[in-house]
């Protein structure tokens, strides 16, 4: 009874998709969906974070692009670097639809990674002689090896598994290695509401896309938050006019996150509030 309606919600989710689409412009997937019981086993190479990340407001995300190809069985997983197993995946994790937009995003919080704790960090800007315009390269590189050996404490990440599971090829944003994708987490109220901001740099970047074929997939990791508030989490990925959710987990934040942060606030706004041209920018609703 069970295998027959499963078949029947595999045919039934398409076709309601089919004929969404004719009443939207964005493609809002339905994690409730998604094959979560297949996914790639992550090795990790270098020791997994010990403790979980606690803040006191919304953060801007660490979606940093670790991996980009073939699919396999393991991934071989070092805080610098990722190589994919060259074996073939055992089985097909996801069943190929015919639907052109058939990413599918897992989130695995079985599995841990590591990541630093200051991986916002960047480095320190460079020192000019006095009464000059000049660069004080002496002192700039003094300042550039003591930022480069400071000590770093780990945190533990969640690998998250971005598989191209339709019958083409699709394109994804990127910015600076980085897919424009945040966290959200439900309030005391049952609704969905941002942990993450998003924030486009006004000075040059790189957004070239990603080209992601059919059984292509993308390693990347997220936060794991710590709180006093335990709820669903899930991820929101933008790309292009889409809008793609995750798998939800059980996780813990601070009722506080739901909330921007001061200064982004200050530098973002007049009088203290956000207008919603900034705030669609914020939360992906663009």
């Amino acid at each position: 009874m069970k295998q027959k309606s499963n078949t029947l919600k595999t045919i039934i989710y398409p076709l309601a998709l089919l004929l969404s689409s004719c009443l939207q412009d964005n493609y809002i997937a339905n994690p409730n969906d998604y094959p979560s019981s297949w996914i790639p086993n992550i090795l990790d190479k270098f020791r997994e974070g010990r403790n979980r990340f606690e803040a006191t407001s919304m953060t801007f995300p660490e979606n940093l692009i670790l991996f980009s190809g073939t699919l396999s069985d393991s991934l071989h997983f070092s805080l610098n670097s990722i190589l994919l197993c060259r074996q073939p995946a055992s089985k097909p994790p996801f069943k190929q639809d015919a639907l052109k937009t058939g990413l599918q995003i897992t989130v695995c919080p079985t599995q841990n990674l590591g990541m630093f704790e200051d991986f916002d960090s960047i480095p320190p800007a460079p020192q000019f002689l006095e009464k000059s315009t000049e660069i004080d390269s002496l002192a700039t590189i003094r300042d550039y090896n003591k930022w480069i050996s400071r000590k770093r404490n780990l945190i533990q990440a969640i690998p998250v598994i971005i598989c191209n599971a339709g019958v083409e090829k699709i394109l994804l944003e990127q910015q600076d290695k980085k897919l424009t994708m945040i966290q959200e987490a439900k309030d005391e109220l049952g609704n969905w509401r941002p942990i993450e901001y998003w924030i486009f740099p006004r000075c040059d970047y790189s957004r070239a896309p990603i080209e992601l074929l059919p059984n292509d997939l993308i390693l990347t990791r997220i936060i794991r938050y710590k709180g006093d508030f335990e709820t669903d989490i899930r991820l929101k990925l933008r790309s292009n006019l889409y809008l793609y959710y995750s798998n939800s987990y059980r996780g813990t934040i601070h009722k506080s996150q739901f909330n921007l942060p001061e200064r982004v606030q200050r530098n973002y706004s007049e009088d203290g509030k956000i207008d919603k041209h900034t705030s669609d920018m914020f939360f992906l609703n663009y």
